[in-house]
């Protein structure tokens, strides 16, 4: 039919027909007698409407479009239905002229069904009589704007739909059962998205309500913002967004009682449509969006093919640092006001984003930074997360306070939340500034662990990235077992695999990390009680290169251990730098132990240095137990500062190429008791035979070991049964010697197997009344029960050792106390003198049973009488 308006009633009176329009918005059939349908389908089967702007009935027993009696698989598409006065579209088995359409399987498809049955009718009215259903194919319509849709049928199909703006989105109604509705956008209707006058089951699940948390009923554990449903309408999970399809429900979101709520084609949507404490499941796949959260929940990926990569911003927090306030905003922004949440599982990804910061919003927003993944006032867990590619944003203002400011990981709080964040097994890289940066306004208001994770720096660039960063108040639990690498920085200055910054609490950790190909390894700039351990080091070569830095440029620092680490080359300035190279009057404290410091006999400078020149910055410091070789000079102190508070004991410094120690200052520097990489000790004038490294004058170098100083000695047993290896938890095995059971005295010696012999050892460089483990690996395994004696000097006898491991293998333990049990010169001075070994119960022959006896005598008698016979023949 071409563009025009028809103003009749049809009647369709044929079986395979179609009645098409040139277009829906100019075909116009409108009604022009009261009573009557616009198109009415009676007995009819297999006709199609099409393309049709459909309006005008009037009376209470006429539609805009009426399928009666038994018409069969009829289509109704691509329609506008409007301003019909009782019904848009009917389809009914009662009435004087009612048809039975069950089961005839119609559809309406893609109409626009508005402004029907404003006063007491229907935009959609299906209505059955007898208990028949009538296979409804109901899809694609724009339903607005009606009184309702009246579903008073059977097995009908509702999907696809957007039902809105009504006063009722769909009344269920009479004895009806077996409708599915789904895949709806049921949204802004008056009073109801579902209604029912009876307690009958309704199928509504897979429907958008009109917000994330979905509709409102008490069953609803969301906030429920969208339109009401009755109490028997079955609506979880629900759609978060009106956009989600069945083919893009990427994003799941799980109850605690592993029901899934709801369903997102966004991340968004998902995080909206959450509960706290629920968990967003997120697929696979490349999602363009900022991802904001406000509740404690757990956002989870799929692995690194879950990835958030969005290409514009909405949305960022002013924060509140200890130097300014400031603006940011993230891929991810979290801010909950202290709420756990957790994110582990995916990828967040920046290349999208503008590299101008001034075009992320709209107006500008000066100063604003930036963290991949940015909690704020938050805690929780990061776990297994990828941060990368923000290295293409603008460096703004360098020189300012927050032109750098682009972050992979960025926790902050200010002076209302006390948080707690956990980052793990995460991987930072191509980022601007910071791998991860923690800060906090209020000194106890964020608690931070950092472990296991990955930061890959760039190599040298003009962009000074640092590794780990952690400031104003922070109380770090430990930033350990992480990888930090390839973080070299251009210009004359450097960058840092982890930072300590002003203002952490007392008591952070920074262990077991692997540091290589970076300026600075470990800075601890202006705080006490830090603890730097187990770390393994090396560096990039470049500039002021330092392993593990210790600034006391303004404050003192008490409280500093730095024990156990591992330090190679690629450090020119030097490995340990021992107080701030500051002209300041600062003290430090601290305990430098166990250290090996390695560098490549060419162009590192110090094992550790005192660079200050400060003569008010006196340092106390014990450094004991470090290796310290292949530097310019082992040990350099600067003049001015006094070198009084140093005692440098059981240190192994040799094949460093100028001095193993220069003292430049004219106090007398404690240097006894270390070995210099000869048995001639060290190289000065007033030791004519020293072959080790040399010293400078004012340093005390007598006495000194005659060995090297190491925690583990082996050697052959006394009675050839192979090596045995003795390794002390701290300090250093010496004089380890094998000892035959003959050479010591046999009085109150235990009744006991010594199938090893016996040892002799000293362990020194302890503390006086040290406690240590001694593992001891023996040739051979020995017996369950196996038990350590030694003979005690001090004590005059025989005495049992507490033993830790006894499992059969050839590994036990033994635990000596310096001064006490197990110690021969029963001195608390350091030192442990001991002279023992493992020794097991004797095979014992076992007892005979009476029985056995008698078969002895018999067996005896038998090898007596034949050895007579044998005498008399």
């Amino acid at each position: 039919m071409a563009a025009g308006t028809y103003n009749e009633n049809l009647i369709i009176n044929k079986n395979n027909l179609t009645l098409q329009g040139e277009d829906k918005d100019n075909t116009i059939i409108n009604s022009t007698e009261d009573g009557k349908d616009c198109i009415r389908i009676e007995l009819y089967s297999n006709i199609t409407v099409e393309n049709f702007t459909i309006k005008g009935s009037k009376g209470t027993s006429a539609a805009g479009v009426r399928i009666h009696y038994n018409s069969d698989y009829n289509t109704i598409t691509n329609n506008i239905v409007c301003d019909n006065e009782y019904a848009g579209i009917w389809l009914s088995d009662v009435g004087e002229s009612g048809v039975d359409s069950t089961p005839q399987y119609n559809s309406i498809s893609n109409n626009k069904i508005y402004r029907n049955g404003q006063a007491s009718g229907y935009g959609l009215l299906l209505q059955q009589s007898s208990d028949s259903g009538f296979h409804t194919s109901i899809t694609g319509n724009d339903i607005y704007d009606n009184r309702l849709i009246a579903l008073w049928a059977s097995d009908n199909t509702l999907t696809g739909n957007n039902i809105h703006d009504n006063v009722v989105g769909i009344w269920v109604n009479a004895a009806v059962s077996d409708n599915e509705i789904h895949y709806n956008a049921i949204y802004d209707n008056t009073y109801w998205g579902i209604w029912s006058t009876e307690e009958i089951d309704v199928d509504a699940t897979l429907n958008y309500w009109g917000d994330a948390t979905g509709p409102a009923n008490a069953a609803n554990p969301s906030a429920g913002l969208g339109n009401a449903v009755i109490d028997n309408v079955n609506f979880m999970p629900w759609y978060a967004t009106p956009t989600t399809t069945p083919t893009t429900e990427n994003v799941s979101v799980d109850h605690p009682d592993s029901s899934i709520i709801a369903y997102s084609d966004t991340i968004q949507g998902g995080i909206d449509a959450a509960c706290p404490g629920d968990t967003v499941n997120v697929a696979a796949g490349t999602y363009d969006e900022q991802v904001v959260i406000d509740k404690a929940l757990t956002l989870q990926g799929a692995g690194d093919t879950t990835i958030i990569q969005p290409s514009s911003l909405t949305t960022y927090v002013t924060t509140r640092e200890a130097q300014s306030s400031t603006v940011a905003t993230g891929v991810i922004v979290v801010n909950t006001g202290g709420s756990n949440v957790i994110i582990k599982n995916l990828t967040v990804d920046a290349s999208s984003l503008p590299a101008d910061r001034t075009l992320w919003f709209s107006p500008t927003v000066d100063c604003m930074r930036f963290g991949g993944v940015f909690y704020y006032n938050t805690s929780g867990t990061i776990d297994n997360v990828v941060s990368t590619n923000t290295n293409h944003i603008t460096i703004v203002d360098p020189a300012g306070t927050w032109g750098r400011q682009i972050h992979a990981f960025w926790a902050d709080a200010n002076e209302t939340s006390a948080t707690s964040i956990e980052i793990k097994t995460c991987t930072a890289s191509n980022y601007l500034s910071e791998g991860i940066k923690v800060a906090s306004v209020d000194p106890t208001n964020i608690t931070a662990n950092i472990h296991h994770n990955i930061i890959a720096g760039d190599g040298l660039t003009d962009r000074r990235q640092n590794g780990i960063q952690v400031y104003y108040g922070t109380t770090v639990t430990a930033i350990s077992y992480n990888t930090i690498s390839n973080l070299v920085y251009g210009p004359n200055n450097w960058a840092t695999a982890v930072t300590l910054a002003r203002g952490v609490q007392f008591g952070a950790v920074v262990e077991h990390n692997i540091i290589t190909n970076c300026d600075f390894g470990i800075s601890d700039v202006f705080n006490s009680g830090v603890t730097i351990q187990h770390n393994n080091i090396t560096g990039s070569d470049h500039t002021y290169g330092t392993g593990i830095y210790l600034d006391n440029g303004q404050a003192n620092l008490t409280g500093i251990t730095v024990h156990g680490n591992t330090i190679g080359s690629g450090f020119p300035l030097g490995g340990i730098c021992l107080q701030g190279w500051y002209v300041v009057d600062h003290t430090v404290s601290a305990t430098i132990s166990n250290n090996t410091l390695t560098g490549d006999g060419l162009n590192d400078g110090y094992g550790m240095f005192d660079w200050s020149g400060a003569s008010g910055s006196a340092v106390t410091a014990t450094i004991s137990g470090n290796t310290i070789t292949g530097w310019n000079d082992g040990i350099f102190f600067e003049a001015g500062p006094p070198v009084t508070g140093y005692t440098i004991h059981c240190n192994n410094i040799y094949g460093n190429t100028e001095y193993g120690v220069k003292n430049n200052d004219a106090t007398v520097l404690d240097a006894e008791n270390n070995w210099w990489g000869d048995a001639s000790g060290p190289t000065h004038a007033s030791n004519p035979g020293g072959t080790g490294d040399a010293v400078t004058d004012n340093v005390d170098y007598d006495p000194w070991y005659d060995s090297v100083l190491e925690p583990t000695q082996s050697g052959e047993t006394a009675t050839g049964t192979g090596e045995a290896t003795f390794t002390s938890s701290d300090g250093n095995v010496r004089n380890f010697t094998a000892v035959a059971e003959e050479d010591l005295p046999p009085e109150g010696k235990p009744d006991l197997n010594f199938p090893h012999g016996f040892f002799s050892f000293d362990i020194c460089c302890l503390e006086p009344s040290e406690t240590v483990i001694v593992t001891i690996e023996l040739p051979d395994n020995v017996p369950v029960g196996t038990q350590y004696w030694k003979y005690h000097a001090s004590e005059g006898g025989w005495i049992q050792i507490p033993m830790g491991s006894d499992d059969g293998d050839n590994v036990i333990t033994i635990t000596l106390v310096d001064g006490e049990l197990g110690d021969d010169d029963g001195l608390a001075n350091g030192l442990i003198v001991d002279s023992g070994g493992p020794g097991s119960p004797p095979e014992r022959v076992p007892a005979l049973t009476p029985i056995g006896v008698i078969a002895l005598i018999g067996i005896l008698s038998v090898v007596l009488a034949v050895a007579t016979m044998r005498k008399r023949e």
